[in-house]
């Protein structure tokens, strides 16, 4: 009776193992990429800031990302984004126009203490995401 359970065991490792390979050798591979990002999306582009809180008077920098994006997710390319706040901030384009993954960077400033918020426009419309910072005394 011992041989005979043992045998089993073996019998179910054995089994075990050769599904274990058939598994693990059929992977999923993706190697292509969309032609086309697909059609511009103004509810899935979005503005990033980084970081959220900075100095005013002009000493630190609070870097802000605009990604112009498609119903699909993927960034447009060539879009000119143009950064909207109050009077007091100053912004810098770091890239005004989109890349490839559909992003544009800022660099903002202020020499007064506050909050503010930003939002970004593109030829087509408002990106509907708005970014909040906050510069400290």
């Amino acid at each position: 009776m011992k041989k005979f359970v043992s045998f089993l065991i073996l019998i179910f490792l054995l089994l075990g193992l050769i599904i274990a390979f058939f598994l693990l050798r059929s992977r999923a591979t993706y190697l292509g990429r969309a032609t086309t990002p697909g059609q511009l999306s103004l509810e899935n582009s979005y503005l990033f800031a980084s970081p959220l809180v900075a100095k005013a008077g002009g000493q630190e920098k609070i870097t802000i990302s605009a990604f112009v994006l498609s119903d699909q997710g993927l960034g447009i390319p060539g879009k000119q984004v143009s950064l909207y706040s109050a009077p007091q901030l100053q912004a810098v384009a770091v890239r005004g126009e989109t890349d490839n993954r559909g992003l544009a960077l800022f660099e903002i400033t202020s020499m007064v203490p506050g909050q503010f918020k930003i939002w970004a426009v593109i030829p087509e419309g408002q990106i509907q995401q708005t970014v909040a910072v906050t510069f400290n005394p």
